[in-house]
């Protein structure tokens, strides 16, 4: 009980002495016989009926008035009830809560004015502290209203003195409480459920304020960082990991503030010194308490990076390739000139039986180097199948890195139809035919089709097709150019998994 609460509990039992003194003073009154409840005033000696008289109506004056006081100054429901549980005082606040006159009650049975509290917690109560004459106190909700009520029943002269105080509103603010603390222990739980998910996940994510500390750090940033989450916790990100951003990290606070994301690409460097290429997606979400946080998302694209140089550098090294092979081409298209002439001299010192076996011998040595050349060519990429094939789909060249990637000696394959190395549902598509159709009619083509090994695995590859033309610019065939990129797509699709996973 609160100190409020007591001073009106204080005033309950005034009232209650004031209302007994008040009807022995009545009653003095109207026996004539003042008795103890005032001092006589002696007058020469003795005693005078008027002067008691009269001083007993001041007393019960001056009583009026404090129990008046006292009634005006109680603002919650306040009812007198006699022992045949008869109204014998109801205070306004009490009436109007039914649109009644405190005249109404006087006299009126509780039960017959209220029956819908008959078999109520309400009823026991009251009835208990009218047997028992002991004080009792209990929480009821309205029947005629929608409040709360803390009652408060005393024993009294007359039967019992009730005290009624409206506590709907802190029984609406409990209720809020208890609604708030049930929401924020499912926060809890959810927060806690879902850092559980998030430790399952192979990628480094771990969780910043706006000012850049960090509040959460994932079994996955351990591993890629070798920090453990109780070094991490509290530190700045971008101090503790040396971060390397691709503009000022001001200008990513403001986007994120802003459009409440950022992705991009970041340098890192681990607890052991071992730099990182990341590519990195920030989010701002809420936590538990409505505050703005980021989630930072981090994949390990160093290999990536490495394999992307080394694709980069074989570009150029095809580049260069491609200008050999066009100086190749215009050294074969001078020579071919020349062999028509050699042929034209060869038929003219024939006729004229002039030619020589020594002279025969030189031209051909010339020309089964300058095959050997074309040949090497070829064969200097180990990384990438180079493949040329005539009209009819057969199989005229065959390098080193297609004996790499598809398990067949140039032995084996050259002279066999390149179907045999498409998987059937590429060839049954029409994917195959298509991308064979582009290059015959633009030149080159380009896509990524299922490749079938020796062995009969599958690999995905990237696949260049270009035409190949005769001296005169007619088709003759096909050179393809491929290199396995399966790795990679397991990659993507191990990425946009994780990425719905921590969406749900």
């Amino acid at each position: 009980m609160n100190d409020k609460d007591r001073n009106k509990e204080e005033l309950i039992n005034e009232l209650i002495q004031l209302r007994k003194r008040n009807t022995e003073l009545k009653s003095s009154l109207m026996e004539g016989n003042p008795g103890d409840l005032v001092l006589p005033i002696i007058d020469h000696g003795r005693t005078t009926n008027i002067t008691e008289r009269k001083e007993v109506k001041e007393g019960l004056y001056r009583s009026n008035q404090k129990l008046n006081e006292i009634l005006s100054s109680i603002q919650d429901d306040f009812y007198v009830l006699d022992r045949d549980w008869n109204f014998v005082y109801a205070n306004r606040q009490f009436t109007s809560r039914i649109d009644k006159e405190p005249q109404d009650f006087i006299g009126n049975n509780i039960w017959r004015m209220f029956p819908k509290h008959i078999g109520t917690e309400y009823e026991e109560n009251i009835r208990s502290v009218m047997d028992k004459r002991e004080i009792r106190r209990f929480d009821v909700g309205g029947k005629y209203t929608d409040s709360y009520y803390q009652m408060a029943v005393f024993p009294s002269e007359e039967g019992i003195t009730v005290l009624g105080i409206d506590i709907t509103e802190q029984k609406k603010a409990e209720k809020r409480i208890k609604e708030q603390n049930a929401q924020l222990l499912q926060q809890i739980n959810l927060t806690s459920m879902q850092a559980n998910l998030l430790n399952l996940s192979n990628e480094a994510i771990f969780v910043w304020d706006l000012n850049g500390a960090i509040t959460y750090w994932n079994a996955g940033a351990e591993k890629m960082y070798g920090y453990s989450s109780k070094e991490a916790v509290g530190s700045v990100s971008h101090d503790l990991l040396k971060t390397v951003h691709p503009i000022a990290i001001g200008n990513i606070i403001f986007m994120l503030e802003r459009y409440k994301s950022w992705n991009g690409e970041v340098e890192h460097t681990s607890k052991f010194g071992k730099k990182l290429y990341i590519e990195t997606s920030h989010q701002v979400i809420l936590n538990e308490l409505g505050q703005q946080i980021v989630l930072e998302t981090n994949r390990d694209i160093t290999q990536r990076k490495k394999m992307e140089n080394d694709i980069q550098n074989l570009n150029c090294e095809l580049l260069k390739i491609n200008e050999t092979l066009e100086e190749s081409n215009c050294e074969l298209e001078e020579m071919n000139a020349q062999l028509e002439e050699t042929n034209a001299t060869f038929e003219e010192e024939i006729s004229e039986h002039k030619i020589t076996a020594l002279e025969l011998q030189e031209t051909l040595r010339e020309l089964s180097e300058t095959k050997n050349y074309l040949n090497n060519i070829l064969e200097s990429s180990t990384k990438y199948s180079i493949i040329g094939k005539d009209l009819n789909h057969r199989i005229l060249s065959w390098n080193e890195g297609a004996v790499r990637n598809y398990g067949y000696t140039a032995e084996q394959i050259i002279g066999k139809d390149s179907s045999t190395l498409y998987s059937p549902e590429d060839l049954k598509s029409g994917e195959v035919d298509k991308m064979l159709k582009l290059a015959f009619e633009k030149g080159v083509a380009e896509g990524e089709l299922q490749r079938v090994r020796k062995d009969g695995s599958r690999f995905i590859a990237s696949v260049v097709v270009t035409r190949r033309n005769d001296s005169t610019g007619d088709p003759i065939g096909y050179l393809l150019m491929s290199h396995d990129i399966s790795e990679k797509k397991e990659e993507e699709a191990a990425r946009k998994k994780s990425e719905e996973e921590i969406k749900k």
